[in-house]
């Protein structure tokens, strides 16, 4: 009784280890989607700043 209570202690821990994993590496990913959502926005804005601020460099050096 022992020896089956230790087996399965011990498929209940392995079990239990396995679904941990799997837990950390669902929210590893997520967590990168979303770095890499959040970098993809930040690049656009930076691109979009950098356009407007180009057009309005532009729009002062072009004579009145």
């Amino acid at each position: 009784m022992i020896n089956a209570a230790m087996t399965l202690n011990n498929d209940m821990i392995n079990a239990a280890m396995t679904l941990n994993n799997d837990m950390i590496n669902a929210a590893m990913t997520l967590n990168n989607d979303m770095i890499n959502a959040a970098m993809t926005l930040y690049n656009d804005m930076i691109n979009a700043a950098m356009t407007l601020n180009n057009d309005m460099i532009n729009a002062a050096m072009t004579p009145i």
